[in-house]
């Protein structure tokens, strides 16, 4: 059976996990990245691993899923990721987002997460580095993690490239055209042949699309 040829255009955090579970599939995967892996909006990002305030409920089902799979995608990757679960804290001074943060300690509790309301005592042995100021209202989160993403993007490109797949770094994907059951991947001044393509390109992704004829 012949395995599909899957171009993934964008190195980021969606990019990498997309090329890595294709690949454990039995994929034949090339990935495409104008930068390095992780280097555009993942690696700016907080990688606060969280569905502290997902709504509306669908979003924030979505959001703990991927809390619960992130100490098992760890394993399958099998470097350190800078994956650490130490909870979370958000407090403030002002009675009026006190009363917000009530009101979603309240909701994330009979949604099923684990927060609760803490004193600014608590909160000064929670974090005792923290010049705290005016104190109002404090929530801790203890589930909440954290995660390395450029680490995350460049283990997944090591098993990408551990299970035969191509890596194009930076590498400018001009275009992609259909053409019958097959997609054309146009990259400096050359084309490549594929049956699917994945776009994950961040603030590219809409610019390429169109270049299919899809609007995003």
């Amino acid at each position: 059976m012949r395995h599909k040829k899957i171009a993934v255009i964008g190195a980021g955090i969606v990019g990498a996990s997309v090329a890595f579970h294709l690949s454990q599939h039995g994929m034949d995967v090339s990935v495409f990245d104008k930068n390095q892996p992780g280097n555009g909006a993942s690696g700016h990002s907080f990688a606060w691993i969280n569905a502290f305030s997902k709504q509306p409920r669908h979003y924030y089902d979505l959001n703990y899923r991927s809390m619960d799979r992130w100490p098992r995608f760890a394993e399958d990757l099998g470097e350190d990721i800078g994956l650490r679960w130490g909870g979370n804290v958000t407090y403030c001074s002002d009675s009026d987002e006190g009363l917000r943060l009530a009101s979603e300690c309240e909701r994330l509790n009979s949604w099923g997460y684990s927060a609760r309301l803490i004193s600014s005592e608590e909160l000064s042995s929670l974090e005792p580095n923290l010049k705290i100021g005016q104190f109002h209202t404090g929530i801790y989160t203890r589930n909440e993690g954290h995660v390395l993403p450029v680490k995350v993007a460049e283990a997944c490109m090591h098993k990408v490239q551990e299970a035969g797949g191509e890596l194009h770094f930076d590498t400018f994907v001009d275009s992609i055209y259909q053409d019958g059951d097959k997609v054309l991947l146009y990259s400096q001044d050359r084309h490549r042949e594929f049956d699917q393509v994945v776009i994950a390109a961040g603030i590219d992704s809409t610019k390429l699309a169109k270049t299919a004829g899809i609007n995003l």
